[in-house]
Parts: C-alpha cells; sequence; structure tokens
C-alpha cells in the first residue's frame, strides 16, 4: 500500500473517532425536575438539562414541552394560565388568575422543594424564580396545599426513566394516574438518538470510502 493511500485511509478513520466521540460523549452542564399536580390527582414528572447555570422557572416550564398559556402580570412577570390544556383561558387568567369567588377555587400554584421534605410556595413567580441543578418545581391545580409528597431529583430520574448518560437540552417525561399507575404519554426527547443515528450513518460512509479506496489499489490493473 502506497503512502498516499494509507494517509486517506488514515484520515478517515480518525474522522470516524472524532465523529463518534463528539456524537457520544457531550457532557450536560446541569438538570432539574419539574413535577405538575393536575385536578385529577394525576402527576406529570420532567427531567430537563440545559447548559445554563441558572434558568427562570418558567423558562423549564417552556423547555418541559408541555403544552402552556400565560398572560404578562406585569411587575411580576408571566402568570400561567393552563398546563396541558388544564387551567383557563386568557381572559379570566389575567382578570383573576383562573379563581371564582369560591375561596377554595383552584389555580396553578407554583412551589419549590425545600431543605426540609416540604414543598414551598414560591411569591415572586416563575419569571423572577431562578432555577439550579438539582432543584425542583412543582406546580400544583389546587386552591390549598399540594397533597404530593416531595420526591428528589434521583426519584424523577428513576420515575422518569431516564439514561444514565443524559446530553444537554433533553426532557424526560413520565406520567401517572391518581393510583401511581403510568399513563401512556408523548415520547421524551433526547438530543443523542439524532446525534447516535446521524453518526452512525457517518461512520458507515466513511468505512464504506475507506474499503472503496482499499480495494481499489489492490486490484490488478488491467492489460490493454
Amino acid at each position: 500500500m502506497r503512502g498516499p493511500l494509507r494517509r486517506s485511509i488514515a484520515a478517515l478513520l480518525i474522522a470516524a473517532v472524532l465523529l463518534a466521540g463528539a456524537g457520544f460523549g457531550a457532557a450536560i452542564a446541569n438538570e432539574a425536575g419539574l413535577v405538575i399536580e393536575h385536578g385529577d390527582g394525576s402527576v406529570t414528572y420532567v427531567l430537563v438539562t440545559f447548559p445554563e447555570d441558572e434558568i427562570a422557572s418558567i423558562e423549564l416550564l417552556r423547555k418541559s414541552g408541555l403544552s402552556l398559556t400565560t398572560v404578562s402580570s406585569g411587575g411580576f412577570g408571566e402568570a400561567v394560565c393552563s398546563i396541558e390544556s388544564e387551567g383557563c383561558g386568557v381572559t379570566d387568567c389575567r382578570t383573576r388568575l383562573c379563581q371564582t369567588g369560591d375561596a377554595n377555587s383552584p389555580f396553578w400554584k407554583f412551589f419549590r422543594a425545600g431543605d426540609e421534605s416540604a414543598w414551598v410556595m414560591q411569591p415572586l413567580g416563575a419569571s423572577a424564580a431562578k432555577v439550579r441543578g438539582g432543584e425542583i418545581d412543582l406546580w400544583s391545580w389546587t386552591g390549598g396545599d399540594p397533597a404530593l409528597a416531595v420526591v428528589d431529583l434521583a426519584g424523577i430520574v428513576e420515575l422518569t426513566g431516564a439514561p444514565a448518560e443524559r446530553p444537554e437540552d433533553a426532557v424526560y417525561v413520565a406520567r401517572f394516574d391518581a393510583t401511581g399507575s403510568p399513563i401512556a404519554a408523548r415520547e421524551s426527547e433526547d438530543p443523542a438518538d439524532g446525534q447516535t443515528l446521524a453518526g452512525g450513518l457517518m461512520l458507515l460512509v466513511l468505512g464504506g470510502v475507506a474499503l472503496f479506496l482499499l480495494v481499489r489499489r489492490r486490484r490488478p490493473a488491467q492489460r490493454p
């Protein structure tokens, strides 16, 4: 095998290794949990990974991929009207945050997992509250206190079935009914899936090119 051909094949193999490393070796910066306690007793758990040092709680909700309706509430930022179509429309939300005249009328109340296994209400709202790695937000459709026990991030990882290797900007979702039984939900979004497919195809292409060059070089020249 001549030097130029050897170098060409070696370059292709090195490129394949670098592509594989880029596709599979990405590490996450931070991850946070999101819990949605629905009015019927069902619960949605979400694990979100993100590269920033911190993000606003309203941004965590958006990154979750759950359907969301909000309105501006002046100096308090955005108010949450509905999550996954549960809540109220913009008009009712803007005037009274989905509540009626009943003192126990539900609305989307915002909590954060505290240090003493308790949900702590966040009075400043989701636009002002910042989420850092390891923290967990709870949104409960209730007029009182959450009925759900506090869960830690390891629990959310287990509940959502998130893999051990989790890339940036990935979302893992699981929903359970009031009895704790899983409910079929949309598939979690993992950017690594697309990277794996693209990386695998590129490896096949590069390998095919290298094989073609090798076979062509070894093929005996045809006599005229």
